[in-house]
């Protein structure tokens, strides 16, 4: 015989409603650019995770990251798909009936021989594990970034987020560029360990909803400004910032073992590159061009998990130091 505790099950079903009904609202807000499984997975990180419940999730109080995992999925998305592919819909299903004690008994009876290998929530737990370190990562960059106590390190935001807001010079109170702001954001992390340049560009190109390239071209010129009045930099200077962004990338597909000097993709990549060094803007560039420089970028992102994986146990310590710093504030 078996034994079922009706309520919890019910519960389990009554949380798997919530996460669905989120899930919709999810695929809804961004024009579906994600699975259902991952609009799921999403609402189970913002409810389980970011305390969020189910009602603020409809009010729109997560609309910004929501809008944001969209962006860095369309940039995936487009990366590997041919321009005339047409990406298949399958609509969210609901149910539309309440479900009685008997039925989930029935129910849970069926699936009890798979319960073993299935989980009734269906998560994939490396899955999940790896966006909240990236998540976590992220905003321990902001952290860093920013001045403990102050409201932007209350904020608890990314760079991308904290430069749009920190948009006046602290020293002449003018207002500067978003690119601008990006680069002190930048910088304030490489005060604390340079190593953690790679994963700083990498975690500020995408938290950028628009236009990165452009963005990070301009902030990579204010970055070689800056850094070149500290000769703590000079070693950044010369091994990462002695060229331009896009070759800064190419550099890194190369060294990680991406692609190879010489190879076609690599001398592809070389010819866009020069291209758009001419231009100077990507919309400037030709369909050719542009098609080569998001699969040079689709590359780049393939270095993401080493990137976080490798650093985020560093830039926690270093998070830590900094609130001990402050007198022990968290």
């Amino acid at each position: 015989m078996i034994n079922i505790d009706v309520d919890k099950m019910l519960d389990i079903v009554n949380k798997n409603s919530d996460y669905t009904k989120v899930a919709e609202y999810i695929l809804g807000k961004s024009d579906y650019t994600f699975s259902l499984e991952q609009a799921k997975n999403i609402a189970k990180y913002l409810i389980m995770e970011q305390k969020y419940t189910k009602e603020d999730l409809l009010q729109g109080k997560a609309d910004d990251y929501i809008q944001k995992r969209a962006q860095a999925k369309l940039v995936e998305l487009k990366s590997v798909r041919q321009k005339d592919e047409e990406r298949a819909e399958v609509p969210l299903k609901s149910f539309k009936h309440s479900i009685s004690k008997d039925e989930i008994k029935r129910f849970i009876i069926l699936i009890t021989g798979l319960a073993a290998t299935v989980t009734i929530l269906g998560i994939k737990n490396y899955e999940f594990e790896e966006e909240k370190m990236k998540s976590e990562t992220s905003a321990n960059l902001g952290y860093l970034a920013s001045e403990v106590g102050s409201d932007i390190y209350d904020s608890k935001s990314n760079i991308v987020y904290q430069s749009a807001l920190e948009n006046k010079d602290p020293n002449t109170n003018e207002f500067i560029s978003q690119s601008e702001s990006l680069a002190n954001n930048i910088i304030d992390v490489c005060i604390k360990d340079p190593s953690l340049f790679d994963i700083t560009i990498f975690d500020t190109y995408y938290n950028i909803q628009f236009n990165r390239i452009d963005k990070l071209s301009e902030t990579w010129g204010y970055l070689q400004k800056y850094m070149a009045n500290d000769e703590a930099f000079f070693e950044l200077l010369n091994t990462k910032l002695n060229s331009s962004f896009l070759n800064y990338i190419l550099n890194m597909l190369e060294t990680s073992g991406e692609i190879k000097i010489g190879s076609t993709d690599y001398e592809n990549y070389r010819s866009a590159i020069e291209e758009y060094q001419k231009a100077n803007k990507y919309e400037k560039l030709t369909g050719e061009a542009k098609v080569t420089l998001r699969e040079m970028m689709d590359k780049y992102h393939n270095l993401g998990n080493n990137l976080y994986k490798e650093n985020n146990k560093k830039i926690k310590n270093l998070v830590e130091e900094q609130k001990d710093g402050f007198g022990g504030r968290s």
